[in-house]
């Protein structure tokens, strides 16, 4: 297994997507959120290459993957698979102009 680990970006990601939906929709549906992320976590962890990897011009976002998230589809998981570890980046909803958001990543 390969754990995962998460940069401050995407730990915010989260906790603005769990707040997000607790205020939109109802707390059970963030906590069927971060269960549904819990099993993408595990996914990632046994099959860290799973994801389709994406190209962008950013030379700092070489090596990016993206999955969507289970149960969630809409919410997309961008990630590295590194050798010890798998790295998510960010995050973010399908809707969101995603190539923008990442190319402007430092």
């Amino acid at each position: 297994m390969t754990p995962v680990t998460f940069r401050p970006r995407a730990e915010q990601d989260l906790n603005d997507i769990e707040e997000e939906l607790a205020k939109r929709y109802s707390p059970q549906v963030a906590t069927k959120f971060i269960q549904a992320a819990n099993e993408t976590w595990d996914l990632l962890e046994n099959m860290p290459e799973v994801g389709a990897p994406r190209r962008y011009r950013n030379r700092k976002l070489l090596g990016l993957r993206m999955w969507p998230m289970r149960r969630f589809e809409k919410y997309l998981v961008f990630y590295r698979a590194l050798e010890r570890s798998v790295d998510v980046a960010r995050v973010l909803h399908s809707s969101r102009d995603i190539r923008r958001i990442l190319e402007e990543e430092t």
